[in-house]
């Protein structure tokens, strides 16, 4: 089973998150893509609510059996009420995956049940009289909502590969090379001091952020979007790789992740991963992990987590990293730590 774990909605601006408003179950349905990232196949996905607003989005694998529970983070989170959406292309099954999980949840508010196949959705609580028996078409491509969301910047791909893609790193053919070009660097930096590497590593950070998309171009593709981020070259890339690797140094690119300029320290250390080979790959993964958990996209973050787990199981910032996924940590605890992770390192702030 796996669980990813998103905030209301993806922050795009400073100055506060976008409100999508979901009034009736299929805007809440053409939501779901953009609170988790990717358009959800074979899952469960529970929105968690306080006070009409979804506070907490957790997508769990149906796999091959129906063994799910969403019990534990509804005892941590203490939601005022939960909607629970099974996408499963047998309507059968999914409906028995809504009916386990409603006779397990006694003890918050169910506000809804919803069943897509893939082509068509149910309301299972027959209250709400919005479905009928051969239920409602399922296009949350063409739904208004799903508009408004682009507009805002928000970002929904087509399925969770695409997500975990997007920090596979480099193709295998190029590792030999990337290493030979990392070998000088690598020779210079061990030259340096610590503290100078520390410094570098700022200095490095601080000026890239200016250039870096916070969030994707309202209405833009990916093509055009790439167009407008400044790109860092191989040998940069492979720097900021080769300084991280030392825990002190990456610290200090932690301690500059704020929960504001998080989607531009997102933005770097992606660009790190998709040109680092898989030995120098595990630091500048955590730092996708922070940047992706202080943002609140919890999908990425778990990305990482799964990654990390393949490249060393052992790194103790992966196992925080996965930690913090498993038990859906909110993106206001990335605050506290970074706050000592500054003091700790006389930073300030």
């Amino acid at each position: 089973m796996t669980t990813s774990y998103s905030p209301a909605v993806p922050p795009s601006e400073p100055d506060g998150p976008v409100r999508l408003k979901a009034r009736r179950p299929s805007d809440l349905l053409a939501a779901v893509p953009f609170l988790l990232g990717f358009h959800p196949q074979e899952s469960l996905v529970a929105l968690f609510l306080e006070s009409g607003r979804v506070r907490l989005t957790a997508r769990y694998d149906l796999g091959d059996h129906l063994d799910l529970d969403v019990a534990d983070l509804v005892d941590q989170h203490r939601p005022t009420g939960l909607v629970l959406v099974v996408y499963c292309a047998d309507a059968d099954r999914g409906r028995a995956a809504l009916r386990d999980q409603a006779e397990r949840l006694t003890d918050v508010d169910l506000v809804d049940l919803l069943l897509v196949d893939g082509e068509r959705w149910w309301s299972l609580d027959r209250s709400t009289g919005c479905c009928p028996s051969e239920g409602n078409p399922y296009a949350p491509g063409d739904h208004p909502l799903s508009a408004e969301a682009v507009w805002a910047g928000l970002v929904a791909r087509p399925d969770r590969a695409a997500v975990v893609a997007t920090v596979g790193g480099p193709d295998e053919e190029e590792w030999a090379a990337l290493g030979r070009l990392a070998r000088p660097i690598r020779s210079r930096l061990a030259r340096e001091s610590r503290t100078a590497r520390q410094d570098a590593l700022g200095r490095a950070v601080v000026a890239a952020l200016p250039h870096l998309e916070a969030g994707p171009a309202a209405g833009a593709d990916e093509e055009g979007r790439a167009a407008r981020v400044a790109r860092l070259d191989d040998a940069a890339c492979l720097e900021l790789a080769l300084l991280v690797r030392d825990t002190l140094v990456r610290d200090v690119a932690c301690a500059l992740v704020t929960r504001e300029d998080a989607p531009r320290h997102l933005a770097l250390w992606q660009q790190v991963v998709a040109r680092t080979p898989p030995d120098l790959a595990s630091a500048p993964l955590c730092l996708v992990g922070v940047a992706a958990w202080a943002g609140g996209n919890g999908t990425l973050l778990n990305a990482c987590c799964e990654r990390l787990a393949e490249l060393d199981p052992r790194y103790p910032m992966g196992r925080l990293l996965s930690d913090v996924s498993r038990r859906a940590l909110p993106p206001a605890w990335w605050d506290a730590m970074a706050d000592g992770l500054r003091r700790d390192l006389g930073l300030g702030g």
